[in-house]
């Protein structure tokens, strides 16, 4: 089995690069449509972003681990410039969260709880779902990340550079 180094070495920057470029536009482009036609294009672009925007967040995904550019610092900037502040969030929070999630899989302190909620039957469903409108499980899984994030140690240490443009005072 290839090793990520050899993964990572077989696709050219010069492929992700506009790769990304396009995931985005694509993605992002039933936003400014909306914006400038309006009316029932404001509708279709809720549904066409609706249906992509999880693409972002697997592209969140690929550069918390550093897979989406061979030089490590372009899949940092992406997350921390570009993804992390469409989902209003810290990427460092969420590349640690994710780590610990990758370490903890199946036990008490894994953060990641989605896939252990079980719905039985349309009632079920239909509860969550109401629930999931009305906000209580974004509430309540907020809640929870605050307890979770005791589990989350910092990936740098203080003063650490994360990206080669930055000062060294960073933390």
């Amino acid at each position: 089995m290839p090793s990520i180094v050899d993964l990572r070495a077989r696709r050219s920057d010069w492929i992700s690069v506009p790769n990304v470029v396009l995931h985005l536009g694509f993605v992002l482009a039933p936003v400014f449509l909306a914006a400038y036609f309006g009316g029932w294009s404001i509708l279709i672009g809720f549904v066409w972003f609706g249906f992509s925007q999880n693409s972002l967040a697997n592209l969140m995904h690929e550069t918390a681990h550093r897979l989406v550019f061979r030089e490590n610092n372009w899949s940092d900037i992406l997350g921390h410039r570009i993804l992390a502040p469409s989902f209003l969030t810290s990427f460092e929070l969420y590349r640690r969260r994710h780590w610990v999630h990758h370490s903890q899989t199946g036990n008490e302190h894994d953060t990641k709880t989605t896939y252990l909620v079980r719905r039985e039957g349309i009632g079920s469903l239909l509860v969550f779902a109401g629930r999931c409108l009305i906000g209580i499980e974004a509430v309540q899984r907020f809640l929870n990340t605050q307890k979770e994030n005791q589990f989350v140690k910092p990936l740098t240490t203080r003063g650490e550079k994360r990206f080669a443009f930055e000062s060294s005072d960073v933390s």
